[in-house]
């Protein structure tokens, strides 16, 4: 398994690494720690203190390092981990759409997850991650151990969007298989039958999961700024069309903000964090931003 991964950047990595993603409602475990647990009574022991985060539970905080120290430091323990994090990404054709070559909305989608991977392993809990089209294409099961984000990247590495989405029932497949409440994020363009996405978010979140959902977005879908007699090729088997882009832009930009709106309305109406992320955005500064407004 290489160590190298274009999805592996160690500057990505050290502007995240102090962040910090917690379970906003009750997950399930098997331990007791700085997620809210369901089960409690077990022992821990301590193993090392984490500088104090905006958020964090004060209960934690050691006070006898701030008297040394002055500055704000929590106690952490070796039985800490309560928190499966499982990501989706979807990889179906319709991600492969980029107005850069070299920067396609399944590649940001892959870097944006392997992050968010490495921001989960690395505060000492678990994740999971879950590749799919109109299918599940690939999955790597949870894991506490840091080496787990390689297997991730190879799997990334070695997946290329296609197909079709079917993505309403796809997150209901995965909500009957998710069996312990844990948070689940989502990455997609949400490109499908709106009713059908909704309804499938809504089975997840049924189950009392904290979701999360990344909308992933290529800026020339939101602005439309095509010139000329433009060749439109659909991605998913919507077949060829070519007009000149000036004549049905105000049009396709009315549909896209609708669908856009109604996805983000839904998600809210459900209690779903929803990050509508653009292309052009560096991975790190969405997910500092996500997080700020989490907390």
């Amino acid at each position: 398994m290489p160590i190298r991964s274009p999805y592996i950047d160690p500057e990505i990595y050290n502007r995240v690494h102090k962040m910090v993603l917690r379970a906003r409602a009750i997950v399930e475990g098997t331990i007791v720690g700085q997620h809210r647990s369901p089960y409690h009574g077990f022992s821990v022991e301590f193993r090392q203190h984490r500088e104090y985060a905006p958020g964090d539970d004060l209960r934690y905080l050691d006070w006898k390092v701030f008297g040394r120290s002055d500055r704000f430091f929590l106690k952490q323990y070796e039985q800490e981990t309560n928190f499966i994090g499982h990501i989706l990404v979807d990889l179906s054709e319709s991600m492969r759409y980029g107005s850069k070559p070299d920067q396609t909305k399944a590649e940001y989608a892959k870097l944006l997850a392997a992050t968010l991977s490495y921001l989960i392993l690395q505060q000492r809990d678990a994740v999971a991650v879950s590749v799919f089209t109109d299918r599940v294409v690939s999955y790597v099961p949870p894991s506490t151990n840091p080496a787990h984000l390689y297997r991730i990247c190879h799997v990334f590495e070695s997946t290329r969007a296609a197909e079709k989405t079917n993505l309403g029932a796809i997150l209901g497949e995965f909500a009957s298989r998710l069996r312990r409440r844990g948070v689940v994020i989502v990455i997609s363009d949400f490109f499908d039958d709106l009713d059908r996405v909704l309804s499938g978010l809504q089975y997840l979140k049924f189950n009392r999961h904290d979701l999360i959902v990344f909308q992933i977005l290529d800026e020339f879908e939101r602005s439309f700024p095509f010139r000329g007699l433009i060749r439109f090729e659909g991605m998913e088997d919507e077949g060829i069309f070519r007009t000149q882009p000036q004549r049905i832009r105000h049009s396709y930009q009315e549909l896209f903000g609708r669908f856009t709106e109604g996805l983000k309305a839904g998600c809210e109406r459900m209690d779903v964090d929803f990050q509508q992320v653009l292309t052009s955005r560096p991975v790190d500064a969405a997910i500092r931003e996500y997080l700020a407004r989490r907390r």
